[in-house]
């Protein structure tokens, strides 16, 4: 099984964003119910979040600490 490098991700965009310290925070995309019903609509995970953490489940975040390269699924 192959482990998808969420940690890689995170380094990658805190290098281009130019930082070497601080948190990068993102949240998935969530459940959406159609207005009045019981009925939900197709769950799309936002592009971003999924490119950094590599989740496609509804109700996810995500945060990395820049300084001490420790990513955190939540």
């Amino acid at each position: 099984m192959r482990v998808y490098p969420a940690k890689q991700h995170f380094a990658q965009t805190a290098k281009n964003l130019g930082v070497s310290n601080g948190v990068i925070y993102v949240r998935g995309g969530e459940t959406i119910v159609h207005p009045d019903s019981d009925t939900e609509y197709e769950f799309h995970q936002d592009s971003n979040f999924f490119y950094l953490s590599g989740v496609n489940e509804p109700g996810f975040a995500a945060a990395y600490d820049i300084a001490s390269s420790t990513a955190i699924l939540f």
